[in-house]
């Protein structure tokens, strides 16, 4: 399953996370990338 997104967010913190939600908004494909500890976490936003 190949996907595209229109940006890549590298961090889940706080500030990651507000300029994740706030280009979702404006109907951007985001992926997002968390590395904390030593476990990759990946979160994929919705489309509205």
């Amino acid at each position: 399953m190949q996907r595209e997104y229109d940006v890549i967010v590298a961090g889940a913190g706080i500030v990651g996370a507000a300029i994740a939600y706030g280009l979702a908004g404006y109907d951007k494909r985001v992926l997002m990338l968390d590395g904390a500890d030593t476990d990759y976490r990946v979160l994929i936003s919705t489309q509205k």
